[in-house]
């Protein structure tokens, strides 16, 4: 190698232009910097993050303090150069990050109940999720907490099963809350209650059951999930009919759930156990 090297390399925002070393360091501290030596035959990665105090828009890249055992050799030497690439820079503007990663939330309607499922990816000082049900789309109040992880970095499923809304839609958000009391809201999920008699007997069966509408709803399909989400049968129904048998003898043992879809666009999830 050429035996040259700069050490304490170190970035550093401003609103002004720092003025020029001239053969010396520069006169400022950088918000991030690095303490390793680097040569002309290896590269560093000088890395980390700062809070903007706003209006910076200078960023300058160099040597800000002294080392005895480095000598200084004046810019515009012949073949003295540096190298440095800029990568992954990224700005949040007015945001807090917050430390749950959520992937997925759903609330579905489990007969006169509604189940709310929701996963997380990862997880810092995660303290609690907040359950909020509102019967319009703004006034929510808080009618369940669920513990969190606190921390983790795998994916994590969590559930919650709201006994009994109110009639007509209700309105689900989760309140994800850390152990420093910020706290971020989730997307809203709606479920709509109504008068809609779908029913499924024998439960539990062994072999066949009948799903039965009440009132004038027509059922078009029927999809049947695992306890875990997956569709293992799913039914079209050829004659339009509010009376249905199925044959459930290829379903192994345990629990399912059946969502049946009627003409009037609504589905109802009923939960049901075969032995």
């Amino acid at each position: 190698g050429s035996g040259y090297g700069n050490d304490s390399i170190g970035m550093y925002f401003s609103n002004s232009a720092p003025p020029s070393p001239g053969g010396t360091m520069i006169t400022a501290t950088p918000q991030i910097a690095s303490t390793v030596v680097v040569t002309d035959t290896n590269w560093i990665e000088v890395t980390g993050t700062f809070v903007a105090a706003g209006g910076e828009k200078f960023l300058t890249i160099g040597v800000f303090t002294a080392d005895p055992n480095l000598a200084i050799t004046p810019t515009g030497a012949p073949g003295i150069a540096a190298k440095y690439m800029l990568d992954d820079v990224c700005l949040f503007e007015g945001c807090t990050i917050l430390p749950v990663e959520l992937v997925e939330f759903d609330a579905i309607r489990v007969q006169d109940d509604a189940r709310l499922t929701w996963a997380t990816a990862s997880e810092v000082n995660t303290d609690e999720f907040i359950i909020q049900r509102a019967t319009n789309d703004s006034n929510f109040k808080d009618i369940a907490s669920v513990e969190a992880a606190g921390q983790s970095q795998a994916l994590l499923s969590y559930s919650y099963l709201d006994v009994k809304p109110p009639i007509g839609y209700n309105y689900y958000r989760l309140k994800q809350v850390d152990l420093d009391g910020l706290y971020e809201f989730s997307e809203i999920r709606a479920v709509q209650f109504d008068n809609t008699n779908i029913d499924l007997f024998p439960n539990p069966s062994t072999e066949m059951v009948q799903i039965v509408s009440s009132n004038e709803d027509v059922i078009l399909d029927v999809v049947v999930y695992d306890e875990i989400g997956r569709i293992v049968k799913q039914i079209e129904i050829d004659q339009l009919n509010q009376k249905v048998e199925l044959d459930i003898f290829d379903l192994e043992n345990g629990c399912y759930y059946f969502k049946v879809s009627t003409d009037k666009e609504k589905s109802v999830l009923i939960r049901f156990f075969k032995n």
